[in-house]
C-alpha cells in the first residue's frame, strides 16, 4: 500500500490546517485526507485558536505568516492553555533566518519546516510525531522558551529534548529539501535556461540551512555535542569548540572519542549504545562515576554531561549537554 493512502492508526487522527491560502490549505487537506486524517481548515490565527478549542484536534499544522494572527501567536496561545498544550504544532514557512527559528521555539512549535514542504516527509513527520505522543508523554508540554538573541540562556533540562530535536528536524527537512532540488537542477536548466539565475539563487539559500541551524546553537552558552547512533560528531557548537580547543570543521563527521580519554573509551562506547536501547530518553553520565573529557593539547578535564537520545526518519541521534567542573572540583579537593 502507498504511504500516502495507508491509515496512520485505527482511529482517525484529527488534524487541523490553519492557512489564510486556500489553495495551500486544499492542497495539504487533499493529501492529509487521502492518508487517513479528519481534517478541517481554519483561514487564520484567530478563527485557527477558535476552532482548536472548539474541535482539540491530535495535531496542528500552521502557516506562519498570516492576517489577524500569525503561527507564532497561534502556538504561544495552544500552549499557555493547560486544555491544549499537549497538542503539537507544525509551523511552516519560507522564513529561514534564525530570529524565525527562534521565534518558533519561544512560541512553543513542535516542529519549524521549510516551504515548500515535501507532502511525503510532511506526512511523514506527522505518523511519527502522533506515534511518539500516543507511546509517551508530550514532549511539547510545557510553555514556549523564552529565548534571548544577545545572550542565550542555558536551556532548562526538561526542554532539551524538544529543542534538539526542534532543531534538528528544522534542518533535516531543509537539507532534504535542498538534495532534491540540487539533483533535479540539470533537468530544469535543460527545460528552461532561463532558469539559471533563480536555480542559483535558490541553491546558496538552502545550502546555507546547516549554517544558519548551527549559528542558533553557537548563541547557547552550555556545550552541546551531538552525534548519530555510530557515535560520530554532527554537531559541534561554539560552547564546545571553546571547551575542546577543537574547531568545529575538525572533528564533524569524527568519532567521539576524539574527546575522551583514551582508557574511558571502550567503556564509554558501550554505555552509550546500551543507553540507546533503554527506555529512558535522558540521563546523566556521573550517575556511577566521574567524567572526563579530553582536550585537543591532550589536557584531561572533569565534567558533568547529561545525554539524551531522539529519533528522526527512524535514525538515532544523542544529544550531549556538558559543563565543565575543574573549578568545583579543585575547590572540593582544596577542603
Amino acid at each position: 500500500m502507498h504511504p500516502l493512502t495507508e491509515p496512520p492508526h485505527s482511529k482517525r487522527n484529527k488534524i487541523l490546517v490553519v492557512d489564510d491560502s486556500p489553495d495551500q490549505s486544499n492542497l495539504i487537506c487533499h493529501f492529509l485526507a487521502q492518508a487517513g486524517f479528519e481534517v478541517q481548515i481554519a483561514e487564520n490565527g484567530e478563527e485557527g485558536i477558535l476552532k482548536v478549542r472548539e474541535w482539540v484536534p491530535d495535531l496542528v499544522i500552521s502557516d506562519v505568516a498570516m492576517p489577524m494572527m500569525d503561527g507564532f501567536e497561534l502556538s504561544r496561545r495552544i500552549k499557555s492553555d493547560n486544555r491544549l498544550k499537549h497538542i503539537p504544532v507544525i509551523l511552516l514557512s519560507a522564513l529561514w533566518e534564525v530570529e524565525n527559528l527562534v521565534n518558533g521555539l519561544e512560541a512553543g512549535a513542535d516542529f519549524y519546516f521549510l516551504k515548500p514542504c515535501d507532502i511525503d516527509f510532511l506526512i511523514s513527520a506527522i505518523r511519527e510525531i502522533l506515534g511518539r505522543e500516543e507511546g509517551a508523554a508530550s514532549s511539547a508540554s510545557s510553555p514556549g522558551l523564552k529565548i534571548n538573541l544577545e545572550s542565550l540562556p542555558y536551556f532548562p533540562r526538561e526542554d532539551q529534548n524538544k529543542v534538539l530535536r526542534y532543531l534538528l528536524s528544522s534542518y533535516d527537512r531543509a537539507a532534504r529539501q535542498s538534495n532534491r532540488f540540487l539533483n533535479g537542477q540539470a533537468e530544469f536548466q535543460a527545460m528552461n535556461e532561463g532558469l539559471r539565475i533563480p536555480i542559483q539563487e535558490t541553491k546558496g539559500r538552502l545550502s546555507s540551512s546547516r549554517n544558519r541551524f548551527q549559528s542558533i546553537l553557537n548563541d547557547v552558552r552550555d556545550t552541546i555535542v551531538i552525534i548519530d547512533e555510530g557515535q560520530h560528531i554532527i554537531l559541534f557548537n561554539k560552547a564546545a569548540e571553546d571547551v575542546f580547543g577543537y574547531r568545529a570543521e575538525e572533528v564533524l563527521g569524527m568519532p567521539l572519542n576524539i574527546l575522551l580519554p583514551e582508557r574511558f573509551r571502550p567503556g564509554h562506547r558501550e554505555w552509550v549504545r546500551t543507553f540507546g536501547e533503554e527506555q529512558v530518553e535522558r540521563r546523566s553520565m556521573n550517575e556511577r562515576r566521574d567524567v572526563w573529557g579530553k582536550r585537543k593539547n591532550g589536557e584531561e578535564f572533569p565534567a558533568e554531561i547529561t545525554i539524551s537520545k531522539f529519533e528522526e526518519d527512524g535514525a538515532l541521534y544523542f544529544s550531549a549537554i556538558l559543563r565543565e567542573v575543574t573549578d568545583r572540583k579543585a575547590a572540593e579537593k582544596s577542603r
